[in-house]
């Protein structure tokens, strides 16, 4: 299910913040749907272009090539309504992409559950994500965390 779910992983413990009041608002379902398809529409063509720049890049190879991970068309999909509302809250497109990377391609674990991945394979993966975010306006923290662990992992079983 993990191939076909959108799934999204609570941390255990978070940074105090502070609740800030706010008057209560309702919604509609059909309302809030209305939304998401306002921010789709709004956000579409920059969406589309991200999409295209991610799937035809080094980093697509990479991963089909050497760790048989791909993107798919429900990945395309869900991020073709994912990442404009989450724009449309606020958030930037590459940190949607990021957490798209890494609730669906690099969960914990998926890059090295094969036992012909190395150290160096992680290593070249994490500079193909690097290389993805030259220039945007966020780094891919999450995806980064994921990999570090993975290749903490594998140096660990490699070590020993």
């Amino acid at each position: 299910t993990y191939d076909r779910a959108h799934v999204m992983t609570l941390p255990r413990q978070d940074d105090g913040f502070q609740v800030t009041e706010l008057r209560r608002a309702a919604f509609s379902f059909e309302s809030l749907m209305q939304r998401f398809e306002d921010a789709i529409t709004q956000n579409a063509a920059e969406v589309k272009d991200l999409i295209e720049e991610i799937t035809s890049g080094e980093l697509t190879n990479l991963l089909k090539n050497r760790f048989d991970r791909g993107w798919g068309n429900r990945f395309e999909r869900q991020a073709l309504r994912f990442v404009p509302v989450f724009m449309a809250a606020g958030g930037k497109k590459e940190d949607a992409l990021d957490h798209l990377l890494a609730t669906r391609i690099l969960r914990r674990g998926s890059v090295t559950q094969r036992y012909d991945i190395k150290v160096k394979d992680l290593a070249t993966l994490e500079q193909s994500i690097e290389n993805v975010w030259k220039g945007w306006k966020s780094v891919p923290r999450r995806s980064r965390e994921l990999l570090s662990e993975d290749r903490q992992r594998k140096e660990r079983e490699q070590g020993a």
